[in-house]
């Protein structure tokens, strides 16, 4: 008998993967991914716990929640999660990995950001990976997080950046905010399915940066581009000793500069937004 979880994950994928014309062993290593996304997902949990102290006592809601790994992951840390995702089979598998810890406190509803099943002030931080880039209104979601949002509570969206020149969703090398007729003809002319183009809403730092602004969130900022600059002037923070070795001599020889302009002007592969509801 197959085990519930891959079950279920099957059924998501086939409902979703085909959209992106990609290969059946690229099916197959989604599927050992996801049955495991909890563990790769650890990482990032952890950062988070990092950057917002006292994470373990949080109430936190996750926007597109998948099939669950980063939920289960932060909830395996502590806090207590609600995880909303439009996907019934993405939910159904999230309540399968959840219910492989009796200890965690996970829940999981069907819904969309641009109507979140919540009160007001309901949680202390909500948090997105790459889902901002496809809901159909950016401003509607930003909105809305902020009323289900306690005072003071705390946004955290990761999401593509679409001024640096790659489609991570088809792993191509792709114009920066390129017009999706455009875009459709260079996909279709790399032999993928052009489709997908139509449920990405372009996000780069400024427009999201404005999006989060408009919906009264403040102390708005990227913390990836933040990261990457501060990497620039003290490279011991950067982990891989090659780059790390690599950058420090570009600092003695005075040659950073470039590589700060073009971080400077937002040309970096993602974007990790914060912000405060006041």
């Amino acid at each position: 008998m197959s085990d519930p979880i891959e079950t279920r994950i099957r059924a998501y994928l086939d409902s979703v993967h085909g959209a992106l014309g990609q290969e059946a062993d690229s099916l197959a290593a989604q599927m050992s991914r996801r049955l495991r996304e909890e563990e790769i997902a650890e990482p990032t949990a952890r950062r988070l716990a990092t950057l917002y102290p006292g994470l373990d006592r949080m109430r936190v809601l996750e926007v597109g929640s998948g099939t669950g790994g980063n939920s289960v992951a932060l909830a395996l840390l502590g806090a207590s999660v609600a995880g909303v995702e439009p996907s019934f089979e993405g939910v159904a598998t999230a309540r399968v990995r959840a219910a492989r810890y009796p200890q965690v406190r996970a829940r999981f509803h069907v819904g969309v950001g641009e109507r979140l099943p919540f009160a007001g002030g309901s949680f202390d931080l909500a948090v997105s990976f790459a889902v901002f880039e496809h809901v159909q209104d950016q401003s509607r979601v930003a909105r809305e997080v902020f009323r289900v949002l306690r005072p003071g509570g705390r946004i955290h969206f990761e999401m593509p950046n679409y001024l640096f020149p790659r489609e991570e969703h088809y792993q191509i090398w792709y114009p920066p905010v390129c017009p999706k007729p455009l875009g459709k003809l260079y996909v279709r002319l790399l032999g993928r399915d052009p489709q997908f183009l139509d449920t990405l809403t372009y996000t780069t730092p400024g427009r999201a940066g404005r999006t989060l602004r408009e919906a009264g969130f403040v102390d708005v900022r990227d913390l990836f581009r933040d990261r990457s600059l501060a990497r620039i002037d003290d490279p011991s923070l950067i982990r891989n000793p090659r780059l790390s070795r690599w950058l420090a001599r570009l600092r003695r020889w005075g040659l950073t500069a470039p590589i700060r302009f073009v971080i400077g002007r937002g040309l970096y592969p993602e974007s990790h937004m914060e912000g405060r509801r006041p």
